[in-house]
C-alpha cells in the first residue's frame, strides 16, 4: 500500500456535500496570475468536486481534465462546471498510480494530492509526464512539519496519519523536478500562519481549544507576511517542462 489515505477517506470527506464555487475561498490566486498561461488545456490530478477547475477554466480559458479516486468525478463534476460556463474535457475515476495517458497537457496541478504517497518520486515523475514541452507544473501541499505537526498531533491526529510527512520537503520535489526534464521557477511556504481541524474533530474541549487557536492564527495571518517553514500551513512548487531545443537553465526564488 502506498498511500497513506484509503478510499474510505476520500469518500468520507466528501460524503453528502453538494459542490458549491466560492472565487474567494481559491488559494494561490497570486501565484496563479503571475506564472500561469492562458488558454489551452489543464489538468487536476485529486480534482473532486472541481472547484480549483471552475477558477482556471473561468480564468486562464482552459479546456480542463482531471482524475480523481472519487466516483462522482464523472457525473457530478462535469455537470457542476458546465453550469459554470467552463469548458469541459475528460474526466477519470481512476487510482492515479496505474493511471496512463497519451495525452499531455499546458497546465498540470495537484493540491493537497502527493503528501498521501510514500512513494513521492513515482507520484512526481506521473504528474511530470502528463506536461507538454513548455508547460507548467504546480504542486503544493499543506505543510505539517515543525510547530504545524505539533498542532496536528494534538488535535487532529486521525487526519495526521493520512499524510505522510516526510514528503513535505521542498529540496527532495526539487531534486525529483529537475532531474526529469523540469526547471524550478518558483518554491516556497505560502500564508504566514493558519491552523485548520476536520470538522469531526472540533469537538469538545479540545474542539474548543483548536478553534481558538485557529482563530488566533487568522487574526495574526492577516497583520504580517513572512512565510516560513514552521507556521506555514502551505507550500508549493511552480516548475516548467524545459523544452528540447534548448539548455535547463536553473533559476528558483524560494520564500
Amino acid at each position: 500500500m502506498t498511500s497513506a489515505a484509503s478510499q474510505e477517506y476520500w469518500d468520507g470527506r466528501y460524503e453528502g456535500v453538494l459542490p458549491k464555487f466560492d472565487e474567494t475561498a481559491i488559494g494561490f490566486q497570486d501565484l496563479y496570475e503571475r506564472y500561469l498561461p492562458r488558454g489551452g488545456t489543464c489538468f487536476e490530478v485529486g480534482c473532486y468536486p472541481g472547484r480549483h477547475l471552475i477558477y482556471m477554466g473561468k480564468k486562464f480559458g482552459y479546456t480542463v481534465n482531471g482524475i480523481d479516486w472519487v466516483p462522482e468525478v464523472q457525473t457530478v463534476t462535469p455537470e457542476f462546471l458546465r453550469r459554470h460556463g467552463v469548458k469541459v474535457g475528460q474526466f477519470y475515476n481512476e487510482d492515479f498510480e496505474k493511471f496512463e495517458s497519451d495525452r499531455q497537457f499546458d497546465v498540470v496541478y495537484s493540491l493537497g494530492f502527493i503528501e498521501h504517497f510514500w512513494n513521492l518520486e513515482q507520484i512526481i515523475e506521473k504528474h511530470i509526464a502528463l506536461v507538454k514541452e513548455g508547460g507548467t507544473l504546480f504542486l503544493s501541499c499543506p505543510n505539517f512539519r515543525k510547530l504545524q505537526f505539533v498542532f496536528h498531533r494534538v488535535f487532529d491526529s486521525k487526519d495526521l496519519r493520512a499524510h505522510v510527512v516526510e514528503t513535505m520537503d521542498l529540496a527532495r520535489w526539487r531534486r525529483v523536478l529537475e532531474r526529469n526534464g523540469m526547471e524550478v521557477v518558483r518554491e516556497g511556504y505560502y500564508r504566514n500562519i493558519g491552523f485548520w481541524t476536520r470538522p469531526e474533530a472540533a469537538v469538545g474541549l479540545r474542539g474548543s481549544m483548536s478553534g481558538s487557536l485557529v482563530r488566533v492564527a487568522d487574526h495574526l495571518d492577516g497583520h504580517f507576511r513572512v512565510p516560513n517553514r514552521w507556521l506555514s500551513p502551505h507550500m508549493y512548487s511552480i516548475s516548467r517542462k524545459v523544452r528540447s531545443d534548448r539548455a535547463p537553465m536553473r533559476q528558483r526564488a524560494a520564500e
